[in-house]
C-alpha cells in the first residue's frame, strides 16, 4: 500500500512538473504576443503620424507665408523626427497662429519648448 502511494506520488509529481512546464510556456507566448501587438500598434501611429505631415506637405505650402516660415521645412523635421526653430516667443501671437496653422495641418498640436534666446522650438507630438 505505501509503494502504491509513493507511486502515486510520484507520477502526480511527473503530471504536475509537466502542466507546471506548459503553463510556462504559455504565459511566454502570451507575453511574445503581447509585445507583438505593443510594437504593431506603434507602428500605426507612427505610419498615421507620417501619413499626416505627408498630407500636410502636399496641402500646406502658402499657410505660413505671413509669417516668413516655410512650413515645408517644419514639416520635414518633424518627418526626421526632429524639432524646428521657430524665432519667435511662445507668448507670442506669431508663434500662437503657427502653432494653430500645424495643427490644423496635422490634426495635432505641435509640442512648443521655450529655449533660454527666447526662442521656441517646436516638435511634433
Amino acid at each position: 500500500m505505501i509503494s502504491e502511494i509513493t507511486a502515486l506520488n510520484s507520477i502526480n509529481n511527473v503530471v504536475l512538473n509537466n502542466v507546471d512546464g506548459k503553463v510556462s510556456d504559455v504565459t511566454r507566448h502570451i507575453m511574445e504576443l503581447k509585445n507583438h501587438v505593443l510594437d504593431l500598434k506603434q507602428s500605426v501611429v507612427n505610419q498615421d503620424k507620417h501619413r499626416r505631415i505627408e498630407w500636410a506637405l502636399n496641402n500646406g505650402n502658402d499657410c505660413l507665408k505671413d509669417y516668413s516660415i516655410n512650413i515645408n521645412e517644419v514639416l520635414y523635421t518633424f518627418r526626421r523626427g526632429e524639432g524646428h526653430e521657430i524665432p519667435y516667443k511662445k507668448s507670442s501671437k506669431s508663434c500662437a497662429a503657427i502653432e494653430k496653422i500645424i495643427h490644423q495641418l496635422t490634426g495635432e498640436k505641435p509640442k512648443m519648448v521655450e529655449m533660454e534666446n527666447g526662442c521656441v522650438m517646436m516638435y511634433y507630438a
